[in-house]
Parts: structure tokens; sequence; C-alpha cells
């Protein structure tokens, strides 16, 4: 009962995500917790993480399928632009491994993202494109 109403009030708490090629503000954190789950029944839970630097967001992500494969990536993001304007560019490259039954596989991975942020009559949003390659 009390993890429900814990789980209630997190998705109630208003809370500022950028996304994509945003870089995370220094010293600021995003945290996230997902569970995906596909028309077949395949699932996938992970918990994903950004902490701003300087000049550059610092990411990890570790996840497990449903079929028992782990997976853990740590990256490193930098943005392409000057941060003016409503255009955001950014390139990360990083590493990790999946274990697979029992095997250790090595994992490298480089993504350039673009977004855009607006305004509509529904309030503020954004868009991205990603082209990750792993």
């Amino acid at each position: 009962m009390m993890r429900s109403l814990f789980v209630l009030l997190l998705c109630l708490t208003p809370l500022a995500a950028a996304a994509g090629p945003w870089p995370r503000e220094p010293g600021q954190t995003f945290l996230s917790l997902s569970v995906e789950r596909d028309v077949e029944g395949n699932r996938y839970a992970s918990l994903y993480g950004e902490y701003g630097l300087a000049a550059t967001t610092l990411g990890l992500e570790v996840g497990r399928s449903g079929q028992g494969d782990l997976s853990a990536v740590v990256w490193a993001q930098r943005s392409l632009d000057d941060g003016q304007g409503p255009h955001r560019v950014s390139l990360s490259t990083g590493a990790g491994v999946v274990r697979r039954q029992d095997r250790t596989l090595p994992v490298a991975q480089g993504t350039l993202a673009w977004g855009r942020g607006f305004e509509g009559p529904a309030g503020g949003g954004w868009m991205t494109a990603q082209l990750t390659a792993r």
C-alpha cells in the first residue's frame, strides 16, 4: 500500500525533464525507472540516469530483458550547437556490456541527436530525432 502511494505521489509531482540533445545543467541529475512490454509479451526494465558537468552530460542505463539479458552502458554527451535558437544538436559516445546467458559481450555506441523546442496551443514541448549505432 505504501509503495503504491509513493508511486502515485511521484507521478503527480511535476518534473522538468529535458530530452535528447538538451544538455543537463552542471550538478543536475535526472533519473528514470521504466518498464516496457510489447504485444508479444516481451519486456524490458531499466534504470536510466544523467548527470550534468560543465560542458558534458554523463549518462548510465542499466537494464534487464524478460529473457534474462542484463545490460549496462555509460556514455558522455556534448552539444554541437552554441545553445542559441530553437534547434539543439549533440553527439554522444558510450561503452558497456551485455550479459546474455553465460556470455558477456562488449557494447559500443554513438548517437547523433537533433531537437527543437516549441510552443503550441496546449503549452510547450519538444521533438527529437536520434540516430544511434550500437
